[in-house]
């Protein structure tokens, strides 16, 4: 395989898995706040909940990913496939 589909599969991997792991977090966030807070808060409040869980799935989704890049990296096998992608 050469460069270019190494790249686009990267790519379309790491898309992939970082949609996954957002939703993940997102609805277990959501799940967590339907569960246990929002009975007990007013409507505005479960609206800036959902902004919040939001922008903690996005934010633990870019760090789930940039751990695994590190990871990835470390090991030899997948050193060519992710080494462009952290320098």
């Amino acid at each position: 395989m050469n460069q270019r589909l190494h790249t686009l599969l990267f790519v379309l991997l790491s898309v992939i898995w970082n949609l996954a792991i957002m939703a993940l977090i997102f609805f277990s966030l959501i799940w967590v706040f339907a569960r246990f807070i929002s009975p007990e808060v007013g409507g505005a409040v479960a609206h800036s909940l959902l902004l919040v869980a939001l922008l903690a799935a996005i934010g633990g989704a870019l760090f789930l990913y940039y751990r695994l890049l590190l990871y990835l990296r470390s090991k030899p096998v997948f050193k060519p496939w992710v080494a462009p992608f952290l320098q």
